[in-house]
């Protein structure tokens, strides 16, 4: 865990919790030119997107021989990023396979944060009290923490029309878990994700400790 301490490294906050841009991995301005050059030769609009992640490759040889891409991009609405998921987009020989994700469009709520970052900073560790053991949670209060705005679809893994909602996602400073997807207009935890997951070879399927995915 790291201490929650003050200094050059963070940015004048009583409560060592910073708010930080995303997407949180860059993608390299080589990968991010190779990816945006394979949308416009398929006329696949990205005004409003950034690449989050670039897979280019080749198999030479075998019965998967060919050249491969895979290029996640994350939208912006209103200045701030759709946390809820990215659109994924599948080549194979520079000929578009697949998409996933949705592109969303209409108007949504402004970007303006209703909550402070100390609010959240109390927030996130009610979540973590909620959800994990009380010696876990210990051991992270003195944790600082990194937060991110933007719009999660409440509505992200439904076959229904979109409900997107400004929203946190907060996580610790040099960490991804525990992170939480917090609502800004209500306080309610969309989701809380411990980051562990089992396979469960009698359901065929996985499990997620910390009773991640909890909406509300």
């Amino acid at each position: 865990m790291v201490s929650c301490k003050k200094g050059i490294n963070y940015p004048p906050n009583e409560n060592c919790i910073t708010r930080v841009n995303f997407p949180l991995d860059q993608v390299s301005p080589a990968d991010s030119a190779a990816a945006i050059a394979l949308l416009d030769q398929h006329n696949i609009p990205h005004k409003n997107v950034m690449p989050a992640y670039v897979s280019i490759y080749n198999v030479p040889t075998g019965d998967n021989a060919g050249n491969y891409a895979n290029i996640f991009v994350t939208q912006y609405i209103n200045g701030l990023p759709v946390i809820s998921g990215d659109i994924w987009y599948q080549f194979y020989n520079n000929v578009l396979q697949s998409t996933y994700g949705t592109l969303y469009s209409g108007y949504y709520p402004n970007s303006l944060p209703q909550h402070s970052l100390p609010q959240l900073r109390t927030l996130y560790f009610n979540a973590v009290a909620k959800n994990a053991s009380q010696q876990f949670a210990t051991s992270l209060q003195d944790s600082c923490l990194k937060a991110t705005l933007g719009y999660y679809d409440l509505n992200v893994n439904l076959n229904t029309k979109p409900n997107l909602v400004r929203a946190w996602l907060i996580m610790p400073e040099h960490g991804s878990f525990p992170h939480v997807y917090l609502r800004d207009d209500n306080s309610a935890v969309i989701i809380y994700d411990a980051g562990i997951v089992f396979y469960d070879v009698h359901k065929d399927q996985k499990t997620i400790t910390g009773n991640a995915f909890k909406r509300q």
